[in-house]
């Protein structure tokens, strides 16, 4: 593990975002779809107990996973890894953020392939998009919750540009 990695898993707060620039096709086809450097973000939640890493995906739709072992996990393919930290009006989370985040972990939203073309599309037209839960919107609601808010449906690398610091981890090449 770097220590920027254990800086991360040491200094992260509820609020800030991990953010991915993968190197594999479905990577690369979101990155070009949305003009970004990064195609994926996740959220962060620290409790008195553990530090977890809170996504959507589209393979497994909304997961919560220990930090460390997410970590690990990132080794599979080659990619870049950012970590954002949140606006310092909310870093640590909100009463509102907590209540949004026990509330998707007891009924975790579904993640759907016309979910991410509806969002794509509003990505990529700079628009809003009705209710939809792809990796983005998930971490806006969880933003939202504080009262930070997005003109437009954000895509991942809008949140690089939101945080208010961005350091890049590692690259992870298996």
């Amino acid at each position: 593990m770097s220590t920027l990695e254990d800086t991360v898993i040491n200094n992260a707060d509820t609020g800030d975002v991990i953010m991915v620039e993968g190197r594999g096709f479905g990577s690369q086809l979101i990155r070009m779809m949305t003009g970004q450097q990064v195609n994926h973000v996740a959220l962060i939640e620290k409790n008195e107990q553990q530090t977890w890493v809170l996504e959507m995906t589209a393979r497994h739709g909304f997961s919560a996973t220990p930090i460390g072992l997410w970590f690990r996990r990132q080794d599979r393919e080659k990619k870049y890894l950012y970590w954002g930290m949140a606006p310092s009006s909310f870093r640590g989370g909100c009463k509102p953020m907590r209540d949004k985040l026990a509330e998707i972990q007891r009924n975790p939203p579904h993640y759907s392939f016309w979910s991410l073309v509806t969002v794509w599309w509003a990505q990529v037209t700079r628009s809003k998009v009705p209710h939809r839960y792809v990796c983005s919107t998930f971490v806006r609601e969880a933003w939202a919750a504080c009262g930070y808010t997005f003109d437009q449906t954000p895509d991942p690398g809008d949140f690089m540009r939101h945080s208010t610091s961005v350091s890049e981890i590692e690259e992870y090449d298996a």
